[in-house]
This record gives structure tokens, sequence and C-alpha cells, in this order.
């Protein structure tokens, strides 16, 4: 099998690209984000592909995954903790401005998540802070 057909095979991290989706949430992307994002890729391991869709989030390209292809690719199982991760993200700064919260409630309704789940989840990750 060629390098190119292995890549094309292997699976994304969807749940590491909603969290890349959140740095980019506030429509500013800092360079100290993107360090950051880039040594969790390394990290964690994540594949060419899936480092390729990073780079187009981080890059708004319109060839990329968009927020909803990539919030339904999560397994179900993943959510609860695909969530706390991305909470996490966005308090990393020290707030949670509202375009950052709007995504986190565009993400919840896709994953049918009630209003009130959401906003456990939310205080929850505002008690860690």
């Amino acid at each position: 099998m060629s390098k190119q057909n292995t890549r094309e095979n292997e699976p994304l991290d969807y749940c590491f690209l909603l969290v890349a989706y959140m740095i980019y949430a506030d429509r500013q992307v800092r360079s100290e984000e993107t360090r950051a994002l880039r040594q969790l890729a390394r990290e964690i391991g994540v594949g060419d592909r899936t480092t390729d869709q990073m780079e187009k989030i981080l890059e708004r390209d319109s060839a990329g995954l968009t927020l909803e292809e990539v919030a339904r690719g999560v397994p179900e199982e993943q959510r609860l903790e695909t969530m706390e991760k991305v909470l996490h993200m966005a308090y990393a700064d020290g707030s949670f401005v509202a375009l950052e919260r709007e995504m986190v409630e565009k993400v919840a309704q896709i994953w049918n998540w009630s209003k009130d789940e959401i906003e456990q989840f939310i205080s929850q990750a505002e008690r860690q802070v």
C-alpha cells in the first residue's frame, strides 16, 4: 500500500479538531494558542490528515471541514470528554467570550444536548478556572 493510500485511509481525530475550532471561536488566533495546539498534536500523535485539517481550520480555509462536520464526527462515547476539553481550551485565557459560548451551544445543539446539560458543563468549567 502506498504512503498516499495509507494517508487517505487514516482516520481523522474529530475530538482534536473540535478543540482546534475553539481556538478560532473568538475570531482571534494567537500565536501562543497555535503553538500550543501544534505541540498538543505532536504529543498525542495526531495523523497527517488531522494536522492538515487543523491547519485549514486555523487558516479559515474553506476547503476544510466545517464545525458541523467536525462535531458530527465526534463519536457519541467521546462527546463528554471532548466537551470538557473544548471548554478547558475556551477558559485557557481566563475568559469565556460570547463567540466561544455560541460555538459551545451550537455543538451541543448538533449533539442534541439540552440547554440545561450544556449550562452544567459551562458552570463546571467556570469553577475549575
